[in-house]
């Protein structure tokens, strides 16, 4: 149960021989056959939204919150104060869903709406999608990473780190390096 994020349902589900127990056959057709595929449709689409997010979200930053009460009545979403998320487990089959090809989508689609939002926030989430959408972009990087690096230096440093691993671009390799003698990181 712990290695699944200590969801009730991991009792019956992982063996200790499985690499990653997201990734089990078992695990993603239980998990699909006993909470996905009762879910309506407004509940999917809300559990993709919050599946998509690197963190927990706001209800009202959701772009369509139709499904939270189905979610929540189905006991799938993990609060914390005012922030939600799927719990690990649910929301990792969710992810191991979707093709590469559309997860990308999804991020590309995501990273369009943050991108209509203000605030620093926004810019991090926005950064988290365009660099998951494969669409890493130096100058979008250089011109935001010091305002998300200012309120949320790890968060910065999670997504210079990412950059660095999509693409070449060395001023993206001086940016890390600058970033990581700022936190103090080897």
């Amino acid at each position: 149960a712990k290695a699944l994020g200590g969801h009730p349902l991991a009792l019956r589900l992982w063996s200790p021989d499985e690499p990653v127990p997201e990734e089990g056959v078992a695990v993603q057709e239980y998990v699909q056959s006993t909470v996905l595929a009762r879910l309506s449709e407004d509940g999917i689409g809300t559990l993709g939204e919050l599946s998509l997010s690197p963190v927990p979200l706001k209800v009202s930053e959701l772009e369509d919150d139709s499904g939270t009460a189905e979610l929540d009545d189905s006991a799938v979403l993990r609060w914390a104060d005012t922030l939600v998320e799927p719990h690990h487990l649910i929301r990792n089959v969710r992810r191991g869903s979707w093709s590469d090809e559309q997860t990308a989508t999804l991020h590309s689609e995501a990273a369009r709406k943050w991108a209509s939002r203000d605030g620093v926030r926004a810019r991090r989430m926005e950064g988290h999608h365009l660099l998951h959408s494969g669409e890493p972009d130096s100058e979008w990087l250089a011109e935001h990473l010091p305002s998300i690096t200012e309120q949320d230096s790890a968060a910065a440093a999670v997504l210079i780190e990412q950059a660095v691993g999509l693409s070449d671009d060395e001023s993206l390799r001086e940016t890390a390096a600058d970033l990581a003698l700022e936190r103090g990181e080897a």
